[in-house]
């Protein structure tokens, strides 16, 4: 009986050869894109994704997860880097599949899984990210997605000397916490204005949810905040809705400050709240129109504070609540570059317009002091000229007017203009020219200028105005060097000027336009999360513009870009 059935299968083996071939000749893998399955993340471009002929439908979808060093490389094969393989804990693949754009079955769109590729490389743990197809079957297409991870679990400090004055923080955060994505940290700050410690968590998928948590608390030596937020954003251009709580209080001493020092103090106890439903008809035209609705409320009482010298009139409390309309319209459009504010990393650039227009109304009933509107506009676009020059801009308006006296209140209105120029692979020239002009400000609310607000060789916050402009002019240079196969670094010089004053002071006028010229280092990890750089930046006056100016000022910060 045996032998029968031997035959029988050698004959089906040999009826079903000629469509076993057929489907194998029919699978095409796309040769350029193929080695991310087995080099290194970053062994092709970014947004490589190509749109394909026909109607393709997704089929299998490969998850790699690559270590934090490549121990095939002789480089990175040293004894302590495989033991920080061996200790991390690598992202786990729910983790990926969670911030993907399409599904197994699904349409292939080109532009999806580039939108799921800038998706996880906004994630902190993950340091570059490549979703492309592998090959076509057919009508089916075989997707991998390829991430490299960091170390998450990394002790945080930051030594901060600006303007000369000095503040220091140490803590601890896991941005994958045990892989899941979920972000958790610990500090001790010892700032220029309050000292304490802090803890922040945030799930961005709870409880394997779309829903994001957000959590914070703070308790320092001139008060307490805390904060939460449970939130269901867009996930994608294409997503249809959004939804979501904000809550947050604090209490503060808030000081005000003339020349960098400090001439007063006032205690601030704040408390926010904003529940809001958001939809849209996602992708049209390669434009996405969104609709927001909601009620916010805001509190804001004063009192003495209980160090320092006192404010001379204490603002009037604010307490308010109000419904509100946004409409919001956005442009899908994306490129990707390197070397533009990180050393080496692959930086998603925005290139759509974007602009929306808030309306809020709080009646009488809802506020203190009478009825009260809310308006917020913003605009943002960016174009590339060439394949060298990138140049963005934003704009943008806030502020409230009350009927009842027929005045201001809180206005801003800010420009920014951005451009950056590509001289090679090592240098760019970058440029930015912003200002801030304001009306009506309550008199917890200060425009400063110096320091970490701008203009690097000036104590923080040496001037101060009702309206403000800045001027930085950087040449940069990037390294592509590897120390350790650990850090990448570059370098700049950089001129900033600016001024911050009162149209109707006349002290203004002698303080005038303050400038300054210097140069610095900057210092980051490809190994770590890829959300800060490490400045070191010595700046040179090139005039005085009032006392407490020192011939030079050196300062250590960590940024968030170059």
């Amino acid at each position: 009986m045996a032998k029968p059935r031997r035959v029988w299968c050698a004959l089906g083996l040999l009826l079903a050869w000629p469509y076993v071939t057929q489907a194998e000749e029919a699978c095409e893998p796309f040769s350029a894109l193929s080695p991310i399955l087995r080099e290194d993340v970053r062994s092709i471009p970014g947004g490589a994704a190509p749109v394909l002929p026909g109607t393709p439908r997704i089929g299998e979808i490969t998850l790699r997860r690559l270590p934090i060093f490549d121990e095939s490389k002789p480089e990175e094969n040293a004894p302590l880097y495989r033991l920080a393989n061996r200790l991390h804990v690598l992202s786990r693949p729910q983790a990926l599949r969670e911030l993907l754009t399409f599904e197994e079955e699904g349409p292939y769109v080109a532009e999806r899984l580039r939108e799921a590729e800038r998706l996880l490389r906004t994630r902190s743990w993950a340091y570059d990210a490549r979703v492309v197809p592998t090959r076509r079957c057919a009508d089916r297409v075989d997707v991998a997605v390829v991430t490299r991870d960091v170390w998450s679990l990394v002790p945080t400090g930051d030594v901060n000397r600006t303007g000369g004055k000095s503040s220091l923080s140490v803590g601890i955060k896991d941005v994958n916490l045990l892989g899941r994505g979920e972000t958790f940290g610990v500090y001790y700050e010892n700032g220029v204005d309050r000292s304490g410690v802090a803890a922040f968590y945030n799930d961005p998928f709870f409880r394997g949810s779309p829903w994001t948590l957000a959590l914070a608390a703070a308790d320092n030596d001139d008060g307490d905040a805390l904060s939460l937020g449970l939130l269901r954003p867009y996930r994608s251009f294409d997503d249809r809705r959004s939804e979501g709580v904000r809550l947050a209080r604090s209490t503060r001493i808030q000081p005000l400050f003339d020349f960098g020092d400090r001439i007063a103090t006032l205690g601030w106890r704040q408390q926010t709240g904003e529940l809001f439903r958001s939809r849209s008809a996602g992708v049209v035209d390669g434009q996405v129109a969104r609709w927001t609705t909601g009620l916010a409320f805001e509190s804001h009482e004063f009192f003495p504070a209980p160090l320092g010298e006192a404010l001379r009139e204490t603002p009037e409390p604010r307490r308010f609540a109000y419904p509100f309309l946004r409409y919001e319209r956005l442009e899908d459009r994306w490129d990707a570059s390197v070397n533009l504010n990180f050393v080496a990393l692959t930086e998603d650039v925005y290139l759509g317009r974007r602009w929306g227009v808030t309306l809020g109304l709080a009646p009488s009933a809802l506020a203190r002091g009478g009825d009260r509107a809310r308006l917020v506009l913003d605009l943002q676009d960016a174009a590339r000229f060439g394949e060298r020059w990138l140049v963005r801009g934003a704009l943008g308006f806030q502020g409230w007017w009350r009927f009842k006296d027929e005045a201001e209140e809180n206005w801003e209105a800010s420009g920014k203009l951005e451009a950056f120029y590509r001289q090679s692979e090592a240098f760019a020239f970058y440029a930015s020219l912003d200002g801030l002009w304001t009306r009506g400000l309550t008199g917890e609310r200060q425009v400063l200028l110096g320091g970490n607000t701008g203009l690097r060789a000036y104590p923080q916050r040496f001037q101060a105005g009702d309206r403000r402009f800045r001027l930085r002019v950087e040449e940069r240079w990037f390294s592509s060097a590897h120390p350790f196969e650990l850090f990448r670094y570059g370098a700049a010089v950089f001129f900033d000027a600016g001024r911050a004053w009162f149209p109707d002071d006349p002290n203004s006028a002698t303080e005038g336009t303050l400038a300054n010229v210097g140069a610095g280092l900057r210092l980051t990890s490809d190994r770590a999360p890829t959300d800060s750089i490490l400045h070191l930046d010595l700046a040179v006056p090139l005039r005085r513009g009032g006392e407490g100016v020192d011939d030079w000022q050196l300062s250590v910060t960590l940024r968030e870009s170059f």
